[in-house]
């Protein structure tokens, strides 16, 4: 239940965040007093901002249980806050549109995952727990099938955000839509209510069936200082640091994406001939940088099990320099990107060259 929720919040947002809601409901795009193409390229990353927050959550949750449970409660307590989030969303989200706030609402948006982040923290750490039950010949199903629910569960509200928000409202205005538009849709702030209502079923199945795992072995609880100790020595290898490069790596080359493709998808509407043309060309150029920065970066993965486990015991590598240097390249790389994330999304900072702007 906990990952079919999550399929579907996920399905949502990142189907849809940037079109139909971010382009057209909030836009049209580059209007004034509407969305601008910063905001649309950044939506995404902003809303789901709190998964990269996954360590810290971890580090408390496992340490601290909740009504007496150490992941059902927690897992129950994430769910109730992140849907009575989206309840008071559907009800604000017809009049952030109309004032053009799509700020606000990727901020409320941010709320909804980063209480959602509890339950997800603490249902990993009970698939993990699960799956040491699980025999050798059988051990990784329960994380298979969850995973299988969520990615159906994502299937599930693609099929139900097109059906439901394919009508006029969620199409650019004066755009003929080539009888692509259908007649019926849901308004903006009821296609939260069935997000909601997918959700709910969902909920009411972890409070009835949910139960914590039993114990196996002796407890692993650790105080904040062990805990930091251990990061802190994994942080030294050369495994750790070739993992950040390879991330970077992955995020700036491998998964290169095209910042214009809003603009062309805005343009295209109307010029159809043009916007194939362009879209063509831009998909073959960034596809080409994918396939060959995935070869890149690959260098900087270990090929297999047994090389990753020498480097980690690699005592060349293992040295507070290392460490220093993770800390340096993937703490300033998540600096930098969250806060160009922020200066992107509102209206007062968009303006700036590192936001994209042409200067304020």
């Amino acid at each position: 239940c906990q990952y079919a929720a999550i399929g579907i919040v996920t399905g949502f947002v990142y189907n849809y965040l940037t079109l139909p809601l971010c382009q057209y409901m909030f836009g049209p795009m580059g209007a004034p007093g509407r969305t601008s193409v910063q905001q649309c390229d950044i939506a995404t990353e902003i809303v789901t901002l709190p998964w990269n927050l996954k360590l810290f959550y971890g580090v408390f949750l496992d340490r601290v249980g909740l009504l007496g449970t150490r992941r059902k409660g927690w897992i129950v307590l994430g769910w109730t806050l992140a849907l009575v989030e989206l309840a008071a969303l559907a009800a604000l989200a017809p009049g952030l549109a109309d004032g053009g706030h799509f700020a606000t609402y990727s901020m409320l948006w941010m709320a909804v995952c980063a209480s959602y982040m509890f339950a997800e923290v603490s249902a990993e750490g009970m698939t993990v727990e699960l799956s040491k039950l699980e025999p050798p010949e059988a051990r990784g199903h329960t994380l298979t099938t969850c995973q299988m629910v969520r990615f159906a569960a994502d299937i599930v509200m693609s099929v139900v955000g097109t059906l439901t928000m394919n009508g006029k409202s969620y199409y650019p205005a004066g755009g003929s839509g080539d009888g692509t538009v259908f007649p019926f849709e849901l308004p903006f702030g009821s296609v939260h209510l069935a997000v909601l209502a997918l959700c709910l079923p969902c909920y009411i199945g972890m409070l009835v069936w949910l139960q914590d795992p039993p114990p196996v072995g002796k407890d692993e609880a650790h105080d904040l200082a062990a805990v930091a100790s251990t990061v802190w020595k994994i942080m030294k290898t050369k495994a750790f640091l070739f993992l950040v490069l390879y991330s970077i790596g992955m995020m700036a080359v491998a998964a290169l994406s095209n910042p214009a493709d809003n603009v062309i998808t805005v343009r295209g509407s109307a010029l159809h001939d043009v916007y194939n043309g362009q879209m063509a060309a831009a998909t073959r150029f960034t596809l080409c940088v994918r396939i060959a920065g995935t070869f890149l970066v690959s260098a900087f993965a270990p090929q297999d099990r047994k090389e990753c486990k020498a480097w980690l015991e690699d005592p060349l590598w293992r040295s507070t320099g290392v460490g220093l240097l993770v800390i340096a390249i993937g703490g300033g790389a998540f600096a930098f990107s969250t806060a160009v994330c922020f200066l992107s999304i509102f209206p007062s900072t968009m303006c700036l060259a590192i936001a994209g702007g042409a200067g304020c």
